[in-house]
Order: structure tokens, then sequence, then C-alpha cells
């Protein structure tokens, strides 16, 4: 599949990409929201959401800097993950 350049010289991928990483991003502040109000059961949803988006980026970018970038906010994520799984309380725990 090729890529066809968008606005700007950016790549139809790579500006999907970068959304998909906005998006992501957005996610990680609203989970930090909702674990200092201790609304688990939203955080659960979002953390579903956000590993939906996560698994949207590209595994292979054709540029070396964007899958190093891809790589570490998912490198990021799952630290994220690991961390909130392990303050839910044992009856959110379906994360």
């Amino acid at each position: 599949m090729s890529e066809r350049s968008g606005p700007q010289g950016h790549s139809i991928l790579q500006s999907r990409d970068r959304r998909l990483a906005e998006g992501i991003v957005e996610c990680t502040h609203r989970l930090v929201d909702l674990a200092q109000r201790h609304a688990w059961q939203e955080a659960v949803t979002l953390l579903s959401t956000r590993r939906f988006l996560v698994a949207g980026l590209r595994e292979n970018s054709s540029s070396g800097r964007h899958a190093s970038c891809n790589a570490a906010l998912r490198s990021a994520v799952t630290e994220s993950d690991r961390v909130l799984v392990a303050l839910l309380p044992m009856g959110a725990k379906s994360a």
C-alpha cells in the first residue's frame, strides 16, 4: 500500500497515526483524572478505549522517527496500564 501525501507534506497514514497518538494522550489525561476521583468503572472503559487506539497504530512506519515514536508510546501505555490495573479495586478489575 502506498502512502499518499496530504496537507503540509505529511502522508495520510502518518496523519492517521498522529490522530491516534493524540487520542491516546487524551485518554491518558482522562485516566489520571478518573483515578484521582476513584471513578474506577469509567477508568476500566477508558482503558479499553485506549488499548483499541494503541492497536490502531501501525507496527512499522516508513519513517524511523515515526516508528520509534509509536514504539515509545506503546511502551508508555503498557507501563501505564500496569499501574492503573494495580490501582483498581478488586470489583473493577475487568480490564
